[in-house]
């Protein structure tokens, strides 16, 4: 606690080829209130690539500025929502091929609502619990005569567990009237075997099933849990006048061995998507 009335701060700084650094001041607005208020701000530069038929054709850069605040509720200790503004500032140019008359600057406001519900339990590997989020986003550019556009996405997982076995089934939809929508495609779990973050659309569906079994123990100094499992998934990445359909759905899956180490969860996997070949993943940390 920050004060009398429990207020926190939390930052986040992040290195690599995305790198941000991001706070909130999160304030009740009185001793015990589930009311709140959250100033925040962030500041990020990285760059991200443009794929078509699931190869990179263009790389582009990215710096980008935030600040904003919300008005909020917590909902007991389950769940969360709240509503905002902001100003957002953002320069993009086209590095590779190398382009300079493609930069170019934007800057405007935004509104927001978000609602997030999470008892998921544990998070190396939910075992049980829910997972929710919802958000709209409403964005208005510096120019008058430009027209506002919106972004939705939704994601929801329920874990499960019987015996040894555990997993969730998860879905995900995200939409956006002008542009990409907010949420990409490929990578594990996320279309196994597609290259990370190769799939956009203005409609981005994702569904997946994830079964792993209890196959072992680490030593207690190590951490806890090995399982070995695998996912199903199907998804796709949709233009304006596309309907979602089996037909326009790819289709992927994955196996993979998780260690619940003390330094987070271990994957070590391999997947395919139908089409687009394999590949072989390593990660450190929770990736739900």
């Amino acid at each position: 606690s920050l004060n009398d009335w429990g207020a926190e701060m939390r930052t986040i700084g992040r290195i690599g080829t995305r790198r941000s650094l991001s706070s909130e001041w999160w304030q009740p607005l009185g001793a015990g209130s589930p009311w709140y208020v959250a100033p925040f701000f962030a500041i990020g530069a990285g760059a991200t690539d443009v794929f078509e038929g699931g190869r990179r054709v263009v790389r582009t850069g990215f710096t980008g500025a935030q600040v904003g605040a919300a008005l909020g509720r917590q909902l007991s200790d389950w769940g969360d929502i709240r509503a905002g503004i902001g100003r957002v500032a953002q320069h993009e140019s086209v590095l590779i091929p190398e382009d300079p008359s493609s930069a170019s600057h934007l800057t405007g406001s935004v509104r927001f609502v978000q609602l997030r519900i999470d008892t998921l339990e544990p998070i190396a590997f939910p075992v049980q619990g829910q997972l929710l989020l919802a958000e709209w986003v409403q964005a208005a550019a510096h120019d008058p005569a430009a027209r506002k556009s919106a972004q939705a996405q939704l994601t929801a997982l329920a874990a499960f567990n019987f015996g040894d076995w555990a997993g969730h089934v998860y879905g995900e939809w995200a939409r956006a009237q002008d542009g990409p929508a907010p949420l990409r495609l490929g990578g594990f779990l996320r279309l196994s075997g597609s290259e990370p973050l190769s799939i956009s659309g203005s409609t981005v569906v994702l569904g997946r099933l994830v079964l792993a079994r209890r196959i072992g123990y680490l030593p207690a100094t190590l951490g806890g849990a090995l399982r070995a499992g695998f996912s199903l998934e199907l998804g796709a990445g949709l233009a304006p006048d596309e309907q979602v359909h089996f037909g326009t759905m790819k289709q992927a899956g994955s196996g993979f061995l998780a260690l619940d180490t003390r330094f987070g969860p271990l994957y070590v996997g391999a997947g395919a998507t139908r089409g687009s070949g394999g590949t072989f993943y390593l990660f450190l940390g929770p990736i739900w």
